[in-house]
């Protein structure tokens, strides 16, 4: 899907609907998901690159490689952030200004902006934070998953429908969303 087309579709009537992380973390029912928000927020000051790329993956729900694949020209209109749906699912737009803003102001960066890392840096990062998830089904834990497990889980506590969920999530079938946050 095109940005253009993305930018085309109509926007829930509820303000909630699209689960913006705002929404989600200000209506927060999952004491699990707040504290490793504030984990999170402690890389903000020092190393504010890996503080927005977790950001992204935890409080937006993206899979490593899709947060990993943002460019400059993935941030639309100052609040948006166009996510390349990748692992078969849906192309989706991100509403989340404080992080766009943050975003803009690393231009040094180049245009991919979290070009300096790989999925073995973000999942030591992840253990580093000691940010993990383990479902009822596994006795593994998930590691870079973690932050899609628990937002599904904090958004069914706070009475979000499963299909929104599913579309927050990028999934194509429901049965995909079904399977995060046990």
């Amino acid at each position: 899907m095109k940005k253009q087309d993305l930018l085309r579709t109509k926007p829930p009537l509820n303000p909630c609907a699209q689960t913006d992380s705002l929404c989600v973390v200000g209506n927060s029912q999952d004491s699990e998901y707040l504290s490793n928000l504030s984990r999170i927020e402690v890389l903000k000051k020092d190393r504010k690159l890996e503080f927005l790329l977790i950001s992204l993956i935890y409080r937006e729900g993206l899979r490593v490689s899709e947060a990993l694949s943002i460019t400059h020209a993935s941030l639309l209109a100052n609040r948006w952030i166009v996510v390349k749906g990748l692992k078969g699912s849906s192309d989706r737009l991100i509403e989340d200004a404080e992080l766009v803003g943050l975003l803009r102001d690393l231009s040094s960066v180049g245009s991919g902006l979290f070009n300096v890392f790989d999925r073995f840096y973000v999942y030591r990062l992840f253990k580093s934070l000691n940010i993990n998830y383990s479902s009822g089904s596994s006795s593994k834990l998930s590691v870079t998953h973690a932050g899609r497990h628990l937002l599904v889980k904090n958004m069914r506590s706070m009475g979000i429908s499963e299909e929104l969920i599913k579309t927050k999530m990028g999934h194509v079938k429901i049965e995909n969303t079904g399977r995060y946050g046990h």
